[in-house]
């Protein structure tokens, strides 16, 4: 399994050059307990669900929990969080930047996007350099100088942004699954969850917009409860906003499919953990979703 572990990784890393973040996940992580080979076998692994149709299989989630298991929890938890923000949100970050960026012109910088570059700097996940290069790449855009190729995306065009975001999206929900279900998963207790109070927002419907009164239920599985329930209490409101901000562009027709309510999941997900620092959500539940006139339960 190592040499083709190591195959892959080679391949993904000379095709995929976004993939250089990734030799950074062990970063302030205690490794002593895995071999080399460990590390390497761990990163291809997660780089390849990534990039992969279908979630994960369990030979492969098997695999990446068994290694996994090694580290002393804490370690482990920190190694989620690294791969999670060097692997998917900072990419969706960049990506969605770039695609303000070629839409509206001058060099989009989110705040988001720059808050997290901070958190990964100072935790020595990125570079200032690689950073650097990603803004030189956004004013060769802007400026037209060449046609400048982005990693995972290749040549920056609208078209090529969306289906790079949309791939991503895919494979930050396949990772999401292999980083929070190792095997024999225990059920969720209430201990782990936190509800939204009640409150208004409105999405898109076939003659405008619509008024929604709703709830939201959040599932956490790592970090301490306590800590995490008094984070999400206190920044209630921010998250609520954000959101409303989410929604305001859905379709009201949309969010009753599956597979368009999992990509919204995936999208409050990032937006929600960036806002929280302790703990990490993985999963959001629509609690409550009524007509304001309260005529029909849309959920």
């Amino acid at each position: 399994m190592q040499r083709t572990f190591l195959i892959i990784l080679t391949l993904i890393l000379l095709t995929y050059p976004g993939a250089a973040l990734s030799g950074d996940i062990f970063r302030g992580i205690d490794t002593t307990k895995l071999s080399l080979s460990q590390q390497l076998d761990l990163e291809a692994l997660l780089i390849s669900v990534t990039h992969e149709k279908g979630q994960p299989a369990d030979t492969k989630r098997n695999d990446f929990w068994r290694i996994a298991s090694e580290l002393e929890e804490p370690q482990l938890q920190k190694l989620i969080d690294n791969v999670q923000k060097i692997y998917i949100d900072h990419r969706l970050l960049l990506y969605a930047d770039t695609l303000r960026t070629l839409r509206f012109g001058g060099i989009t910088r989110s705040t988001q996007r720059e808050n997290l570059e901070k958190e990964l700097l100072q935790r020595g996940l990125v570079s200032s350099r690689q950073i650097d290069h990603y803004d030189d790449l956004l004013l060769q855009l802007l400026n037209k100088e060449s046609t400048p190729r982005l990693s995972g995306v290749g040549i920056l065009n609208e078209n090529n942004l969306k289906l790079a975001i949309s791939a991503l999206e895919d494979g930050g929900q396949r990772l999401n699954h292999l980083l929070h279900t190792p095997p024999d998963t225990k059920k969720r207790t209430a201990v782990n969850t936190y509800r939204t109070s009640d409150f208004a927002l409105q999405v898109q419907g076939a003659n405008g917009t619509v008024d929604i009164t709703a709830s939201f239920t959040f599932h956490f599985t790592r970090g301490d409860t306590s800590t995490t329930k008094a984070e999400i209490r206190e920044k209630e409101q921010h998250i609520i906003d954000t959101i409303r901000h989410i929604l305001f562009t859905a379709e009201v027709s949309t969010l009753e499919k599956e597979h368009a309510w999992s990509r919204l999941q995936q999208k409050l997900l990032r937006h929600i953990n960036v806002i929280i620092h302790n703990g990490h959500i993985d999963q959001v539940d629509i609690d409550k979703w009524l007509y304001a006139q309260e005529e029909a339960l849309l959920r």
